[in-house]
């Protein structure tokens, strides 16, 4: 995700593409937005997860339209772009620029291929009690683009056959991010009722030292809201999560034009 917005950056556009383009840019979050619940719920909506049921229910009268999904902003941009490549010549295209836009091309989609496969990832399994969602979120810093991939499941107490109260629920949840500034972060968050287990690593020294420094500020802010934190100090991040953070997300192994 973070490739493809990267190689929309420092290319002449054709005037439409550079259009679908600007409107992808002012969906991407920054970090202030995701400091607070409505900004992440809004990610989270809008990642492209859920575009398919969103559009069915708007469909049926049971929902507006999506606007600002990134699956379906990617897809409006991948369409300009091959409309753009079909009209080189009239667009007097240099061949730099022709490049430039077949490269972009690809990244699209790979995007949209990792989308796909997170949604397929995401869906009900045969495990009673047990749901599961894989996304990826894209954030700006310092003007660059990151991918936050996040991992979510939720596991209902008993069998998962009768309605339970939501505080029966765990849920767990797993952060990782690699910018390079601070290196390869991930957090990994277990809550049930108002008990929330938080196990923090980074690959940074540096980085470990800051986040055991606001800790105490972070369980402050969440017993404000009826939450007891436990947390320990942030650990060193294994070699092993280190390169999962650090590498870029497989490409596209789905067929977009099936």
């Amino acid at each position: 995700m973070a490739q493809a917005l990267q190689a929309t950056q420092g290319t002449a556009l054709p005037a439409a593409v550079a259009d679908a383009v600007t409107q992808l840019l002012r969906q991407v979050a920054r970090p202030e937005r995701l400091t607070r619940a409505e900004g992440v719920e809004q990610a989270l909506r809008q990642s492209g997860l859920l575009l398919e049921s969103t559009l069915l229910a708007a469909l049926r009268g049971q929902g507006p339209v999506p606007g600002d999904d990134l699956k379906g902003s990617l897809f409006r941009i991948l369409a300009r772009t091959d409309a753009a490549l079909g009209r080189v010549e009239a667009l007097s295209l240099a061949p730099a620029d022709v490049e430039a836009l077949l490269a972009m091309k690809r990244e699209l989609e790979g995007a949209l291929g990792r989308i796909t496969l997170q949604q397929l990832n995401s869906l009900p399994q045969d495990l009673p009690g047990m749901r599961h969602w894989q996304l990826e979120i894209p954030i700006q810093l310092a003007g660059s683009f990151h991918s936050l991939r996040v991992d979510i499941e939720q596991e209902r107490s008993g069998d998962g056959s009768s309605p339970t109260r939501d505080d029966d629920d765990q849920w767990r949840v797993t952060l990782q991010l690699a910018p390079p500034a601070i290196g390869a972060v991930e957090i990994r968050l277990a809550l049930r009722g108002e008990t929330l287990t938080a196990r923090f690593a980074a690959a940074r020294p540096a980085v470990r030292q800051l986040i055991d420094a606001g800790l105490p500020r972070l369980a402050t802010a969440l017993e404000s809201r009826g939450i007891t934190l436990t947390a320990g100090p942030a650990a060193e991040l294994q070699p092993a999560a280190r390169a999962a953070a650090d590498a870029p997300a497989a490409g596209a192994s789905v067929d977009l034009r099936a």
